[in-house]
């Protein structure tokens, strides 16, 4: 009976595992075992067959796994390099084994007496990470050259670079509103002073790498080299892009993080639609999945239809075709 064991499967992490037995041979378009009628289990002289079991698992879940054993067909064919899912799956066991330390459990333990294993979670990790993959590229390949050159002109902005020195506020989270408002009115005064310096002449790199807070430009003379409004302060842009190369800003910028003293190297100017397509594409995506969020599910309805799809048993032809259409 090896071939009747290796067609029960199961669905790991993340869901209440399901059995689902699926046939080799079909009567009145459900699948079967030979008749269906052997025996999965006894108890007290009642057995419960093949028939019985399928019949009560397709519609308590078999949905859900059918469209699991098909999406990963899907993936298969779609997705040929795991590297990426397997990083992915890799951090995120890292990411809750921390977590479930911290509140003095061992996540690898706890997946062992609920019956999973580390292989079962990084899988379905896996799976869940490809199938969003695989969804986004359909996605994507749908938006026009219109909607495209669109976004470009809209949302792509011209890249800058700076030399900036910052000062932070010096006061703790739970400061009172006092507490804080004294940290600002230091913090600015400081900020003037210094860039009472740069109005003396003395050199602006110089002067970021003594005075400068922030840590990821100050040892570089504050440099911040090909930056937009989309991944920075939008007051700093604002401030940065409003100068002439080689000029200043005559006050200090408040931004979100502190008081900036900026000088302006250059402007870099857009860059090519060709360059930035990926980002274009993922700015799009972004702005549909949040316009709707059953963007993803719709997108797997779809892309079983390319596959071709054909669902034999009508039970559960009739669940997917409900399901299919109430995403419309």
């Amino acid at each position: 009976m090896k071939e009747k064991r290796e067609l029960l499967l199961s669905l790991g992490w993340g869901a209440t595992t399901i059995i689902l037995l699926i046939a080799l041979v079909l009567t009145s378009k459900i699948p079967t075992l030979e008749n269906g009628e052997e025996v999965v289990a006894k108890i007290d002289g009642k057995k419960i067959s093949i028939n019985e079991l399928y019949g009560s698992l397709k519609t308590q879940g078999g949905y859900s796994v059918l469209n699991t054993l098909v999406d990963k067909f899907i993936i298969s064919k779609e997705i040929t390099d795991n590297s990426d899912a397997e990083q992915y799956a890799e951090s995120q066991l890292e990411t809750y084994r921390l977590q479930y330390k911290n509140q003095g459990y061992d996540f690898d333990v706890l997946l062992k007496q609920n019956g999973y294993t580390i292989d079962v979670f990084k899988e379905d990790v896996m799976y869940q990470y490809n199938s969003n993959i695989v969804a986004e590229n359909y996605l994507k390949g749908l938006f026009t050259d219109k909607e495209i050159n669109d976004y470009y002109k809209t949302d792509i902005y011209e890249e800058l670079t700076v030399r900036h020195i910052l000062v932070l506020p010096d006061a703790e989270e739970n400061a009172t509103d006092a507490e804080k408002q004294k940290a600002e009115d230091a913090a600015l005064k400081t900020a003037n002073e210094i860039l009472e310096k740069v109005k003396k002449g003395e050199d602006f790199s110089k002067l970021a790498k003594e005075y400068s807070e922030d840590t990821g430009t100050k040892e570089n003379g504050g440099l911040y080299s090909n930056f937009t409004e989309a991944n920075t302060d939008s007051a700093f842009y604002k401030a940065a892009y409003a100068l002439k190369d080689g000029e200043y800003t005559l006050t200090p910028v408040k931004s979100q993080y502190g008081y900036h003293i900026i000088l302006k190297v250059s402007n870099n100017g857009k860059p090519k639609l060709e360059n930035v397509k990926d980002k274009v594409l993922d700015g799009l995506l972004d702005e549909l999945k949040e316009d709707d969020e059953n963007a993803i599910t719709k997108a797997w309805f779809e892309i079983r239809k390319k596959y071709n799809l054909s669902i034999v048993d009508t039970d559960l032809e009739k669940i997917y075709k409900t399901m299919s259409e109430s995403y419309k």
